[in-house]
Formats: C-alpha cells, structure tokens, sequence
C-alpha cells in the first residue's frame, strides 16, 4: 500500500496496481506485465521494487500509477523470489541457489549489489527486524546479523559476478571482482549438469575479471555458469533463445 494504492504481485499475471482510495470501489487503475511474471513487491516514494524470477530486480517508477515505468533491472543469480526493504537495501530471496542478496537502492537509479550469501537451500522469503535478517530457505530458517555494512554471519562469497544479458541469442559476458589473487574456474554446464564448455582455469591477479561465451551454438535452453574461485563456488543462470 502506497498513497491509495495497492500494489499486487500477481505471479503470471504481473503486477497489478489497485486504487483503494475508495475501499468499497477499488479499481484496476494499471498493470506491469513482464515475462515471467512478479513474485513479490515493494514501494517506496515514486518507485516500486519488483522480483522478476530469472530476471532479477524490476525498479519501476510509479509516480503516475497508471502508467507504471520500468526503470532499471538488476541481474541476480537465481530466481527473484521474495523481497524486503530496509535501510535503502532491498533484501532479495534469490531461490535457485542464488541465496540471499542485498542491493543498495539509496539512489533508485543506480542500483548496486553490496552483498550476497549462498544459503544451503532454496530461498524463497526474507525478513528484516533490527539488527536480524530471517531468510526463509526450503526446510530451514536462517538467521544472520545484520549491520548496516551487511550480514557478517554465514557463508559470505568473496567474489561478485554477473551474467549478461539474459536471455540472448549470441555473446554472453561473464564479469566480476576478485579480492585476491586466486585460481578462477569457470564452465558452462546444462540442466543435466553436463560441462560442455570450460571458459577459464587459471590463477587471476584480484581485480576485475571477464569471460565472453559465445552462446549462438547451443540450443535454446537455460545453462549454468559454474564459477569457483578459490574454494568458495557459486552459480549464475543464464537463458539462450534463438
């Protein structure tokens, strides 16, 4: 809820923004419908933070609810599932492995992955209260503190990496920082959890990094990019089209 409005994540059916102003007589006043769909939804001041599944973090401006605008998208690992805000962060349920990750939003339009940990099942809900962070995740709940600076319990990855764009037709980059020198691996895997291309298997200086994967030879399917540096080991998805 938002200045009258109601803000519904509707799955398949996207998001859909309700004027409530009237309680008796609420009214469809406009909808975001992207592919596949919004699982959950936050609103602060003109904009509308939206999980997107595979497509990560969709920040709309909904100054006009009628006609709701998309602003920035912001990748993430796995499935965008639910979301929380707090301390301008939006706290993401990245299922599909990706586990939880926190964006910085203080400046809506230049959103910024600050923090991300791998939890050992799926995440599908957070929850923030004071200094916790609650992440619900398939059979368990996990808990973390939380200072401002991020979450310093658990299994904090040491690298950041991305995969873009998804879905594509050809090139694929795969980018990051490492903050060490350190052996980087990283394969292209299918759903079956067959290798079929081997991308890097060397010691990299710390710094930024970046792969190119020439997807336009496999078929239209959803892959996974294994990226292992030092011991800690991480996934990102990524969709081809044709």
């Amino acid at each position: 809820m938002a200045n009258g409005y109601a803000y519904v994540a509707g799955g398949g059916g996207g998001l859909q923004i309700v004027d409530v102003s009237d309680p008796v007589m609420p009214s469809l006043c406009g909808n975001y419908d992207p592919t596949n769909g919004i699982n959950d939804v936050v609103v602060a001041g003109d904009y509308a933070f939206a999980s997107n599944s595979s497509d990560g973090l969709r920040i709309l401006d909904v100054s006009d609810p009628m006609n709701p605008c998309l602003e920035v998208t912001v990748d993430t690992p796995g499935y965008a599932k639910g979301l929380y805000m707090a301390d301008d962060r939006i706290y993401i349920a990245d299922s599909d492995f990706g586990g939880l990750q926190i964006v910085d939003v203080s400046n809506p339009l230049m959103p910024e992955i600050v923090d991300s940990y791998l939890t050992p099942g799926q995440a599908a809900g957070v929850f923030v209260e004071g200094s916790h962070t609650y992440v619900a995740d398939c059979n368990s709940v996990m808990i973390f503190t939380r200072p401002f600076s991020g979450v310093t319990d658990g299994p904090r990855t040491s690298i950041r990496a991305r995969a873009y764009p998804t879905p594509a037709r050809g090139v694929i980059c795969i980018q990051g920082v490492l903050p060490a020198q350190m052996h980087l691996r990283v394969g292209i895997f299918n759903t079956l959890g067959r290798r079929i291309a081997t991308l890097a298997n060397r010691s990299h200086a710390a710094g930024d990094w970046v792969i190119h994967w020439n997807a336009s030879t496999v078929p239209s399917g959803i892959y996974h990019c294994r990226i292992t540096a030092g011991d800690e080991v991480f996934t990102r998805r990524v969709t081809v089209v044709r």
